[in-house]
């Protein structure tokens, strides 16, 4: 949580200013050895993890999936979305089960990623990227523990 703080603090020695004019916001990126493609990693991840609540939220709070079933499943898109995302589903946890050696922490984000889909993908991802010691690149989360 420090390092997420740091990410939005302004330390003059190592940071570089990114303005985004549209928003008036600046993001602070650390500009550390190698920590620029990280940070960039833990914003756009971060985002895309906070939108995809809202919007399952909302979409819950607008309508209700169970009662909804039996139409949507009879549109083929919803269908073929369904195939196209357990598809995804899959490839993603064959990379979890190659890089977690736990078959406990195997089971649980197999459940995971099926019930919360992006939201747990995400996560995922940023635990990852936030396990990294400094000094160590991207690449390591791609590799087994």
């Amino acid at each position: 949580i420090a390092r997420f703080a740091l990410l939005f603090a302004e330390v003059k020695t190592q940071t570089k200013q990114i303005p985004l004019n549209f928003f008036s916001i600046h993001l602070v990126i650390i500009a550390q050895k190698g920590d620029i493609m990280k940070n960039l990693f833990i914003i756009l991840f971060s985002v895309l993890c906070i939108w995809m609540i809202y919007i399952v939220v909302d979409t819950s709070i607008q309508s209700n999936l169970f009662k909804e079933w039996n139409y949507l499943s009879s549109i083929p898109w919803m269908r073929a979305t369904l195939w196209d995302f357990y598809a995804n589903i899959f490839v993603l946890l064959m990379w979890v089960y190659y890089r977690e050696t736990n078959i406990a922490v195997k089971g649980l984000w197999t459940v995971l990623f099926i019930t919360l889909g992006s939201i747990a993908v995400t996560g995922y991802v940023l635990i990852q990227i936030f396990s990294l010691k400094n000094g160590e690149g991207l690449e390591k989360i791609l590799v087994r523990k």
